[in-house]
């Protein structure tokens, strides 16, 4: 729940403001959505030299492996596995579109 973690950042003295808060509720609704995962969560806000970035942490189901592409390395751990439970994604606007961070 987005509205409580802001209550508690903002009780802590820090704040992303109501406006932008609504803005990253909506878009990550939407990237809920898009995806298919009922499990997402903003993970933070990282501050950049020339854009800053939002961070979005959710569940994936894994993608079915078709055979082709490019091979794994030994050990890879598949999506939804070990230390590839997660999928991130990454914006610098929350009005625009998230990029899904390769595994």
């Amino acid at each position: 729940n987005l509205n409580a973690d802001f209550d508690i950042l903002q009780w802590a003295g820090v704040s992303f403001g109501e406006e932008e808060l609504y803005r990253l509720q909506y878009s990550l609704a939407k990237l809920s959505v898009k995806c298919g995962s009922e499990k997402i969560r903003l993970w933070g806000k990282m501050y950049g030299t020339k854009a800053d970035y939002y961070i979005a942490e959710g569940y994936v189901a894994a993608a079915v492996d078709d055979g082709e592409g490019e091979e794994k390395p030994k050990g890879f751990e598949d999506r939804g596995t070990g230390t590839n439970q997660f999928v991130y994604w990454v914006t610098n606007n929350a009005l625009d579109e998230w990029a899904m961070l390769p595994d």
